[in-house]
Parts: structure tokens; C-alpha cells; sequence
């Protein structure tokens, strides 16, 4: 079952991310500047699970970003979102 993706407005496009322990390793391990690997990774494995070729480097996504900046708050609102979605399912299970 493949559920549906967060999507974030960059690059004039609607994109597919992903935020996850692929995405974190991956994040992680990138000698560059936090906040541009950040949305880098995301957009890398939300089409990575899209089944979507990945064609950007990160000075495409340094662009994407000095382009629009408030695509870096959305970026960290969809990670909060999607990185605190299990204590939300425990909290609906739990009061049941």
C-alpha cells in the first residue's frame, strides 16, 4: 500500500517529499550546507517513492530556495508533520 505523499511547492512544481530514516541517513551524511540537504533528501526520496527520476543537484535546490524562502518553512512544517505522525496514531489508538 503506497500512501500518498507530502507535496512542496518549489521549482515552479509541485513536488513529491519524503521525510524518513532514508531520508535522515541520508541527510545526515551530506557535507553541505543543512538547511539546502535538508530539502534535498526530502525532494530526493519523495520521488525516490513516487517512482519519479531525480535529476536536481543542490545548487537547484539553492536556487529553488533563494527563489522562494518560504519554501524552507514549509520544508520544516511537512518534516514536523510527517516525523510526528506515530505519537498521533498512538494518541487516537490510546483513546479509543
Amino acid at each position: 500500500m503506497t500512501k500518498e505523499l507530502n507535496k512542496l511547492a518549489i521549482g515552479g512544481k509541485m513536488r513529491p517529499v519524503h521525510f524518513g530514516f532514508a531520508t535522515l541517513s541520508d541527510w545526515c551524511d551530506m557535507p553541505i550546507s543543512t538547511a539546502i540537504s535538508m530539502v534535498f533528501c526530502a525532494l530526493k526520496h519523495g520521488a525516490r517513492k513516487s517512482k519519479v527520476a531525480f535529476k536536481y543537484t543542490t545548487d537547484d535546490i539553492a536556487d529553488w530556495l533563494d527563489d522562494d524562502q518560504n519554501a524552507l518553512v514549509e520544508t520544516m512544517e511537512l518534516f514536523t508533520k510527517s516525523m510526528s505522525k506515530g505519537k498521533e496514531e498512538k494518541k487516537e489508538k490510546g483513546a479509543k
